[in-house]
């Protein structure tokens, strides 16, 4: 890379906001109503930062689809642009009993016109994922699409897959190739996801093998980023760096949230509150 001034960009990941949520209920450690306060301070963090972008990487709302203005409220104090990137929970597949609502709703809320897309920006390009596509999590009940992902999610629980669970979701044949398309690029390239694809998890995505090997056979993909595991997670794939952020929504007081500085030789991760910092290798092509 040839700019003086390196890229730099902040990360959040599952924020899971709901303003009615009973925390005394919750099982584990899940403070859906005290991560609005952890949000705005990771914007207020970021604009004391010369940062070119901020991306969610999904999950911004825990389950009813009213929670979307509170968070969004916030992240529009960032003096950078954000991207969105959709999780599970934003599809409020967690909870049928709060009511469904359309794909299409959800992705106008956050502002897509499709929930993949890609950006060159300073001699990088960014792609994004939607890793919800196959499976239940995204579509209403009874539509073709919903009945496919049941029957996608049946087949693996019967073969003793892992991560066959209803709240994971995997990518399309339409947007397979749309990835491999993109991937066709001089330039070096971060991938975001929501979830992870590391080995035999059980939040993986549903075909993350095969994610996994596009994504590995494509030298110019410094990473795959995501979130979905919240303690955090990270391994090589080869040469690959595969890093799941931390959650904000796991802990009451102690937020995590990250700045990654994209150098010509390595990848600077600076990690807040729970999020580690750490380096990534730059892969050679």
């Amino acid at each position: 890379m040839t700019n003086k001034n390196p890229l730099r960009f902040g990360v959040i990941a599952d924020c899971q906001y709901d303003a009615m949520c009973d925390e005394s209920n919750l099982a584990g450690n899940r403070y859906c109503v005290t991560t609005l306060r952890k949000l705005q301070d990771a914007v207020d963090e970021f604009n004391r930062h010369e940062l070119d972008f901020v991306i969610n990487v999904g999950d911004l709302i825990d389950q009813r689809f009213e929670n979307f203005p509170e968070p969004l409220k916030v992240l529009s104090n960032l003096r950078a642009p954000v991207y969105h990137l959709v999780g599970n929970h934003d599809f409020c597949g967690a909870g049928h009993e709060y009511g469904l609502r359309p794909r299409e709703d959800v992705f106008q809320a956050l502002g897509l016109n499709s929930p993949y897309y890609s950006w060159r920006q300073d001699g990088w390009k960014f792609i994004v994922l939607d890793t919800n596509e196959v499976g239940t999590i995204e579509w209403m009940p009874g539509t073709p699409e919903y009945e496919e992902g049941a029957k996608v999610l049946l087949e693996m629980k019967n073969a003793g897959a892992n991560n066959a669970r209803p709240w994971n979701g995997g990518l399309s044949e339409a947007q397979f190739a749309w990835l491999e398309k993109e991937l066709q690029s001089d330039e070096p390239i971060i991938v975001f996801g929501h979830h992870p694809i590391s080995p035999d998890y059980g939040g993986n995505c549903l075909n993350y093998e095969r994610l996994r090997d596009v994504l590995q056979k494509a030298p110019q993909v410094q990473a795959y980023l995501c979130g979905h595991e919240h303690a955090g997670m990270f391994d090589v794939f080869i040469d690959l760096p595969c890093l799941a952020f931390k959650g904000m929504v796991e802990t009451k007081e102690e937020t995590c949230f990250a700045i990654v500085k994209l150098e010509a030789d390595k990848i600077d991760i600076q990690g807040f509150g729970r999020e580690e910092s750490r380096v990534l290798d730059r892969r050679i092509f």
